[in-house]
């Protein structure tokens, strides 16, 4: 099982100064999109904080000079890095020269960073859809295979046909699995059936879109290549409701227009679930379904409480609702 306590190199690499482990938390890639051309370092946040998405930026702050500057929704976060800090493209260590070089070339990425100090621990950049990292494609199979998303808990294998080892030419050197965020290093070792596999399981806390499994073949004495696999999404975070309304209005208004924002970690929200229920006294005149926001308009028999309930679920079939009170006021 592939804990947060990642690969003995890895600890050795970035937190060898010691407790430094615990306080570092998860950034997840969640969309294969980027929001300019010249902004292309895409991250969004996990966990209870809401951004939408975030790049990084250049300017006066540059990674080459110890700063790594990212847009998370509008609101800026300037991380730090030192000698401990380690940025990786498509699965192998880079300098930050390097990584500026490849910026507008699309790249997507996850980093953890401590939250009191905003010291980068690690930053995985990786290459867009449609614009393959790797020297050569390779098959992979991923056991269970399923869609949109995996969930926590759910246990992968990654398995390396014999055929497909042979086409490497890396039947005699070691082969290891890469996967932005999630893992540094996991061997593939051999099956019953000749097959090279990986297993893993999926943590609390990752929601990640299209990330993909990279190979890397031979070892520290000779590193070998990176080949690319295919890509795959886990979502551990169901749908949540960001805000809401109204919470008032008035009988001069004929028709009350209202409003939900909803949203899924790994953009699973499915918009044809949503439905909207009022209480006796208030009617639904109209209801619009988005990925994103569902608006609707309301009218009502006069002054008074009326309930609202709000109701949508992800792809997962995960659910989340809100109900709340509208005072119409005469």
């Amino acid at each position: 099982m592939i804990t947060r306590r990642w690969l003995p190199f890895l600890v050795a690499c970035i937190l060898s100064s010691g407790g430094s482990a615990a306080p570092y938390r998860w950034e997840a890639s969640v969309s294969p999109r980027l929001l300019s051309p010249t902004d292309t370092l895409e991250i969004a946040v996990d966990g209870a904080q809401h951004y939408r998405g975030s790049s990084a930026q250049g300017g006066l702050v540059d990674v080459r000079y110890g700063q790594v500057s990212l847009d998370l929704g509008g609101k800026s976060l300037v991380l730090t890095t030192n000698d401990k800090t380690v940025l990786t493209l498509n699965g192998t260590v880079v300098p930050p020269e390097t990584l500026l070089e490849h910026l507008p070339k699309g790249l997507a990425a996850t980093a953890r960073y401590d939250q009191r100090t905003g010291q980068l621990g690690w930053l995985d950049a990786y290459g867009q859809p449609g614009a393959p990292p790797a020297p050569s494609a390779v098959h992979l199979d991923i056991v269970p295979w399923k869609g949109p998303a995996y969930r926590q808990g759910e246990r992968l294998t990654i398995s390396l046909s014999t055929g497909e080892k042979k086409r490497l030419g890396s039947t005699k050197k070691p082969i290891r699995v890469f996967i932005p965020g999630i893992t540094h290093g996991l061997p593939l070792v051999e099956a019953a059936d000749g097959s090279l596999q990986a297993s893993f399981t999926v943590q609390p806390g990752w929601n990640y879109q299209d990330v993909p499994i990279l190979l890397h073949t031979g070892d520290s004495a000779s590193p070998g290549r990176v080949y690319s696999g295919p890509r795959f999404s886990v979502s551990t975070t169901g749908p949540s409701i960001l805000g809401y309304g109204p919470q008032a209005a008035s009988t001069s208004l004929k028709n009350i227009p209202g409003w939900v924002d909803h949203r899924s970690e790994s953009h699973l929200i499915d918009p044809s679930t949503a439905e909207l229920e009022v209480s006796e006294g208030c009617r639904v005149l109209s209801f619009t379904r988005r990925v994103d926001r569902s608006s609707f308009e309301l009218e009502s028999d006069g002054p008074g409480d009326y309930w609202i309930e709000f109701r949508v679920s992800d792809r997962l079939g995960r659910p989340v609702k809100k109900r709340w009170i509208l005072r119409v006021a005469p």
